[in-house]
């Protein structure tokens, strides 16, 4: 996008459709490298900012200004069989924690309501992931070679944790199946069983 920049009102405009049309929390999920026999952290948050709309206009015009914001965002169109009279939705989204931190920075004066303490919340939770130094990953101490994750992992604190609960508290479960609210309940209470292990024994990884 050359030098161009977004500006106050175009700020203001993707604060908005944040706020109506989009969603912005954390979620839980199993790495894909996570081995049963490696004490290997098997879960990890997930930090996320989208926006879908049936006008792929707006979805478009939301990832030109988070464009100009510096971001790359990834836009698809939903795939899925649509009902009768239902029109195709699109999206745009932004997952990686530093591109969040970055839009959120710049539309949180605009914020109102649920989304500006989750903004809020998600903010003060990369900040304390960016401040964890990590520890080297056990799987490797055998001195073996073999892909087993990477070297150094950070282990979540009780105080990270405590931060996505909350978060996940403000977050809307509308079309959330009971299975999916139960999993990430579950990955929740297992990282929290793990840090109890860690304060026994370092050696045990989340």
């Amino acid at each position: 996008m050359g030098n161009q920049q977004a500006t106050d009102a175009e700020l203001g405009w993707l604060a908005g459709i944040i706020d109506g049309e989009g969603w912005l929390g954390m979620s839980v999920e199993t790495e894909h490298w996570y081995r049963v026999d490696k004490h290997t952290r098997q879960h990890s948050v997930k930090v996320e900012i989208k926006v879908t709309n049936c006008d792929p206009a707006i979805v478009y015009r939301t990832a030109e200004i988070l464009l100009k914001l510096g971001v790359n965002p990834y836009i698809r169109q939903q795939g899925g069989t649509l009902k009768p009279n239902h029109a195709q939705p699109y999206e745009v989204s932004i997952k990686r924690m530093a591109p969040v931190q970055h839009v959120l920075t710049a539309v949180r004066p605009n914020l109102v309501g649920t989304k500006a303490k989750r903004a809020d919340i998600i903010q003060e939770f990369i900040l304390l992931r960016q401040s964890n130094p990590g520890v080297p990953n056990p799987a490797y101490a055998d001195g073996q070679k073999g892909r087993r994750g990477p070297r150094t992992i950070r282990p979540y604190t009780s105080q990270e944790i405590a931060l996505v609960e909350q978060c996940r508290a403000l977050q809307s479960r509308k079309g959330a199946s009971e299975t999916t609210r139960a999993t990430g309940e579950a990955i929740i209470a297992e990282m929290k069983a793990r840090i109890v292990g860690l304060k026994a024994d370092d050696a045990e990884m989340i």
